[in-house]
């Protein structure tokens, strides 16, 4: 009976330790604004990027943001789109950015794709990822 409510309160205590790890991920999401000033300050700290550049990179960011849309879109559509702002963003860039800058921005893009896919195969493996 001992090892029975032994059992039971070392998986409540597991349970709950969790839930609270889950709360403060949820709290921890940003706003899009959020999201696209922490974007431009990173930038800046890496790309050493002027005051008219970073106003630029501003507009270029908020402008080819991604807008939410149903689930229910195809799959190849949404795909094909999410290209096309992808390559229509990086032409701004190119044109705001020395090419020094560019150069940095895209191997920049290709480390954190590089991260998101290793974290994306560890959740997958079962694994807790701190991002």
């Amino acid at each position: 009976m001992k090892k029975i409510i032994l059992v039971f309160s070392l998986a409540f205590v597991s349970f709950n330790s969790y839930a609270q790890q889950y709360k403060k991920q949820l709290a921890e999401k940003m706003n899009p604004e959020q999201r696209i000033e922490l974007r431009i300050k990173q930038l800046t700290l890496a790309l050493d990027l002027s005051e008219p550049q970073a106003k630029k990179v501003r507009k270029a960011l908020e402008e080819f943001k991604p807008e939410k849309k149903d689930k229910q879109d195809r799959s190849y559509e949404r795909k094909v789109e999410n290209l096309d702002r992808q390559i229509a963003f990086q032409r701004t860039m190119k044109n705001i950015l020395s090419d020094d800058q560019f150069e940095l921005f895209r191997k920049l893009k290709a480390q954190q794709g590089k991260r998101k896919r290793m974290a994306y195969s560890r959740i997958k493996r079962g694994r807790k990822v701190a991002m």
